[in-house]
C-alpha cells in the first residue's frame, strides 16, 4: 500500500495536529520563553499545553469555517496563510484568559505589542493575535508541508447558474473527473474505494493505495453521485467496493472490500439500508460474485 501524504507518513492528518501540538509543548516547555518566565515546571507545562491546544484547535475550527475555500481557485499557500490568521484570531481572547489563569506571569512590557495590550481588553486581544501568529502560522505550514511540497488542486467549480444547461453540466462534470484523477499518483490508480474529508483535504482510498489532495467531498460526492453515496458528511464510499452493511441499535457501518470500516449517519441508514438491501436481492438473481448483505 502507498502512504499517503501526511507529516509522519503514515497518521492521517488530524493525528499529526496532536504529534505537533505535544512535540511544541514540550519544546516550549524546556525552553522557558520570557512569556512563561516566573513558572514553575509544571504550572510552564500546563501553560504551553494550554497555549498550543488553544492555537491548533483555532486553526482546525478556522479550516472546518473555510472548508469551501479548497474549492475555490487559491494556492495552497495563500490558502493557509489565510486559514492561520482566521486561526490565530478565533484563539487569541482565549489566549488572554489563559494569561490571567497564570498569576506568576511576568508583565513586563518589553515592546510595543506588550505596551499597546496593557491599554485595554480588546487592544490585549489583538497583541496576543499579533503575538501567536507567527508561531501558529510556522506550525500550520509545517503539519501541511508533504502538500506545500508536492501540492494538488481540485479547483474546477461546478456551475451553478440556474439557466446552466445539461450539456453544460455534463461537460464540467467530465472536465472536474479528468482533473481528479490527474492528480492521483498513478500508483494507486483510479479504482477508488472510499474518500474520506479530513479539514479542507481529501483522503483518497483506492485498491492499490492511498493519496492526501485538497478538494470538497461534497463537491467531489455531486460529481460522482451515479458510483457512490456519501453515507457520513465526512464519508464516501464507492457502491462496487461495499461487501456488508451492518446498522444495529447505535452501529451503522458499511464493511469495504479493503475490509475497512466506514460509519454511516443516522440521516443516511435508510438510504444505505434501501440501496444495498435490493441490490442484495439483484445479486442474487444474476449469481452477482459479489453478494452485498444487510443485516
Amino acid at each position: 500500500m502507498l502512504i499517503n501524504n501526511t507529516v509522519l507518513g503514515k497518521a492521517p492528518f488530524r493525528a499529526t495536529l496532536v504529534v505537533v501540538s505535544l512535540f511544541l509543548t514540550i519544546l516550549f516547555t524546556l525552553m522557558q520563553p520570557a512569556v512563561s518566565y516566573g513558572l514553575a515546571f509544571f504550572p510552564r507545562l500546563l501553560f504551553w499545553l494550554l497555549q498550543v491546544a488553544t492555537g491548533m484547535l483555532g486553526i482546525v475550527v478556522a479550516s472546518l469555517l473555510l472548508r469551501q475555500l479548497a474549492s475555490r481557485n487559491l494556492h495552497l499557500l495563500l490558502l493557509l496563510a489565510i486559514t492561520g490568521v482566521v486561526g490565530a484570531m478565533l484563539a487569541a481572547p482565549v489566549f488572554v484568559l489563559i494569561d490571567q489563569w497564570f498569576p506568576g506571569l511576568q508583565s513586563t512590557a518589553d515592546s510595543w505589542v506588550d505596551e499597546f495590550s496593557m491599554q485595554g481588553p480588546w487592544q490585549a486581544v489583538v497583541a496576543e493575535c499579533l503575538e501567536v501568529l507567527p508561531i501558529l502560522l510556522v506550525s500550520w505550514y509545517v503539519v501541511n508541508l508533504p502538500l506545500i511540497l508536492n501540492a494538488t488542486y481540485i479547483n474546477l467549480p461546478l456551475p451553478d447558474e440556474p439557466d446552466s444547461s445539461a450539456d453544460q453540466t455534463l461537460r464540467k462534470q467530465r472536465q472536474y473527473k479528468e482533473q481528479f484523477f490527474a492528480k492521483l499518483p498513478a500508483i494507486i490508480g483510479h479504482d477508488i474505494v472510499s474518500i474520506s474529508s479530513d479539514l479542507h483535504y481529501l483522503n483518497v482510498t483506492t485498491t492499490l493505495g492511498s493519496s492526501l489532495i485538497l478538494g470538497s467531498l461534497s463537491q467531489f460526492a455531486d460529481v460522482f453521485e451515479d458510483e457512490g453515496f456519501l453515507v457520513h458528511r465526512s464519508h464516501w464510499v464507492h457502491k462496487n467496493h461495499v461487501v456488508r452493511v451492518h446498522i444495529a441499535g447505535n452501529q451503522a457501518f458499511c464493511i469495504l472490500s479493503n475490509h475497512a470500516h466506514i460509519p454511516v449517519s443516522r440521516s443516511k441508514r435508510k438510504l444505505v439500508k434501501a440501496y444495498f438491501g435490493q441490490s442484495r436481492q439483484a445479486a442474487a438473481g444474476s449469481a452477482a460474485p459479489h453478494l452485498r448483505r444487510v443485516d
